[in-house]
């Protein structure tokens, strides 16, 4: 397969298309929990961290259209925020479970430069759509399944502000994330791989929050408004990343 951009423009306006029509959706259902008061929601938190998907798309879209060189800096990029983050909250020194939650952190950060670095560039390119969409819908739905249905909490060492119905909508949520991009743009997937996108978006978001528990933290930073530090915002979608990678390295090369 030869090597050359495969972001074209069909998927960017349709991709584009779908993000903008999420945001309003987003909005609309947000609504209820201000009673309706849509000035109100426009000047809360939630909404910042709506609207904050916008520019978090347009790094995407450099993901996508740079690839290697441009994943390469993002993930450098990250790794020192998260680097500043951990070393602003972890226990000194740091034990065994804050260690280990930065090493693995690390590791799956890096599967985002490997799969530019080793996949042809359209597979790169539709894999790292699906993940995000599908990671993307994963918090999303996890978020409203949350906030709307009965809620049954986890246990209080993990996080009792969450709940196991937004378990269960993080699994759910890639594949709504994967069913809307492939009527969007075609790009389809297997059911293996939207589930593995769902578990590993919730077990990285598990792990994050069992880790900020320990360190008696709510955030770990508010690098991104709206969304807190980049281990907060990137622990569903870099756990995604990896156990992504490594299923199609898997399939494809073993």
């Amino acid at each position: 397969m030869e090597k050359g951009n495969s972001m074209n423009l069909s998927i960017l306006l349709s991709t584009s298309a779908l993000l903008f029509t999420l945001v309003i959706i987003g909005t609309i259902l947000c609504l209820p929990l201000y009673k309706w008061d849509i000035r109100a929601l426009l000047r809360s938190h939630l909404f910042t961290k709506i609207i904050w998907w916008i520019p978090l798309y347009l790094i995407l879209l450099g993901l996508l259209f740079l690839e290697l060189p441009f994943a390469t800096l993002l993930v450098i990029a990250l790794l020192i925020l998260a680097f500043k983050e951990f070393r602003r909250h972890s226990s000194q020194p740091p034990q065994f479970l804050e260690t280990s939650y930065l090493v693995f952190f690390t590791l799956a950060s890096f599967s985002i430069i490997l799969i530019f670095g080793i996949f042809p560039t359209l597979v790169a390119v539709h894999l790292t759509l699906i993940i995000s969409f599908a990671s993307v819908l994963s918090d999303v739905c996890a978020f409203f399944f949350g906030k709307y249905l009965p809620k049954h909490s986890l246990p209080h060492w993990v996080n009792p502000g969450k709940s196991w119905e937004g378990v269960a909508g993080q699994v759910i949520g890639a594949f709504v994330g994967a069913a809307l991009l492939y009527i969007a743009t075609g790009i389809e997937a297997s059911w293996l791989l939207i589930l593995a996108i769902g578990v590993a978006s919730a077990a990285g978001d598990l792990f994050n929050s069992i880790v900020k528990r320990k360190l008696d933290i709510k955030d770990w930073g508010n690098t991104i408004p709206g969304h807190g530090g980049v281990l907060d915002r990137m622990s569903s979608l870099s756990t995604a990343f990896f156990v992504s990678f490594w299923l199609l390295f898997i399939s494809l090369f073993v």
